[in-house]
């Protein structure tokens, strides 16, 4: 019986790592990417098998993984954004017994609430900040909370997007955006206290759990997300402890859940303590960065199930710290690191989107970037400017 995995993923450098980490070690790999839009740069890695280009529509998907299924192989599924991932579990009883699908029996949407899931990790003795659900409706009253400043945001990631994160620094501020909130569409939403010191920093612990067994392969200490403050991790290092995170807490945490899979758990340091943020019941964006290092966390997660073991790729470096350089270059442009800096810590890095050995899909977004960019100044030198009213 073969083995073959099925990345489910939109165009983005998550998906890249993960084809990478599984082709490097000869697992063919099909890539399902949820839209129809031809202008994608995952699907140039040498490491994709077959695409599977579907719209994104849920009946259309599922269906069609049922499908591509229908063979004596063995199929891994890796659902790379929060939709896949909850759409996997809701579904995964419906494929056959040759697909290993992650799951939490078909709850992930009830754990995906930032406020349940909150709950549980206090319950496993983890730091939490305080937090109150706020149902949104017209005339809104906000005296119930006087913990300032705060972070709004929405109460399950599926629902709402990571840019609509809101800080507050008092009542009018906050009426003001719970009001703006409501007018989006949001039905509820977490305001939290908004932790912040001068030694605070972002946390990644990512990890795989099968057949009741946890297994955590990094931490990641960020330095740099794109964009700042509330983006995915741009330049981080990989370290072997934080001072005041336990690990057998997580453990913990993902066995009462029962999940089954890739996970990645995100937490803010902040005066000595590190604050549980959320579990994202998926692979992390950085992880090819633990492949680099010979800790390939995808081929683990295979290894649980699959009889005959897969021997793990050697470390191809020493080196704990990586750069995303697709977006940390942006971070430079818009001076959020100095040039200099940012040139040595380039070097000094790990690089987990141009690759040696795989570069059609860094040349491919280049590329399409910079054509984008001369078209968009192309329309704007033909438009010309637009004449004063009246003349």
């Amino acid at each position: 019986m073969g083995l073959q995995a099925i990345v489910i993923t939109e165009d983005h450098y998550n998906a890249l790592g993960m084809v990478r980490s599984l082709g490097e070690q000869q697992i063919p790999v099909i890539l399902m990417l949820t839209s129809t839009d031809t202008k994608t740069f995952v699907d140039k890695s040498k490491y994709v098998t077959s695409v599977v280009r579907l719209p994104h529509n849920e009946p259309v998907i599922v269906s069609s993984m049922i499908e591509l299924t229908k063979t004596a192989d063995a199929f891994y599924l890796f659902p790379l954004s929060d939709f896949a991932s909850e759409m996997i579990d809701r579904h995964y009883l419906e494929f056959g017994a040759n697909v290993h699908a992650p799951n939490i029996h078909g709850e992930m949407l009830k754990w995906q609430d930032k406020s349940v899931s909150k709950s549980l990790a206090e319950q496993c003795g983890m730091f939490v900040s305080r937090s109150m659900v706020v149902p949104l409706r017209e005339n809104i009253t906000t005296e119930d909370w006087s913990v300032f400043p705060s972070i709004i945001k929405p109460l399950v990631s599926l629902e709402g997007a990571k840019s609509h994160i809101s800080i507050v620094n008092d009542q009018n501020e906050m009426h003001s955006k719970l009001e703006w909130f409501f007018s989006q569409g949001y039905k509820r939403v977490l305001v939290e206290e908004y932790i912040h010191a001068d030694d605070e920093f972002m946390i990644e612990v990512m990890g795989c759990a099968a057949a009741g067994k946890v297994c955590i392969s990094g931490i990641i200490k960020k330095i740099r997300e794109y964009p700042m403050g509330r983006g995915s991790t741009s330049y981080a290092e990989i370290v072997e402890r934080i001072p005041g995170l336990d690990i057998s807490h997580i453990e913990t945490y993902i066995d009462k859940l029962g999940f089954d899979g890739l996970f990645d758990v995100e937490f803010k340091y902040a005066e000595g303590k590190p604050y549980f943020i959320e579990c994202n019941f998926r692979n992390g964006a950085p992880g090819y960065a633990l492949t680099c290092l010979g800790r390939n966390l995808p081929v683990t997660w295979i290894n649980c199930f699959h009889e005959e073991r897969i021997q793990l790729n050697p470390p191809k470096t020493g080196k704990k710290r990586f750069m995303c350089e697709q977006t940390d270059v942006l971070n430079m442009l818009k001076k959020e690191v100095s040039i200099p800096k940012w040139l040595i810590e380039w070097k000094k890095a790990n690089h987990i989107f141009s690759v040696k050995g795989d570069r059609k899909p860094s040349h491919r977004y280049y590329s399409m970037l910079v054509l984008d960019k001369m078209r968009r100044l192309w329309r704007k030198q033909s438009i010309g400017p637009v004449p004063p009213a009246g003349k």
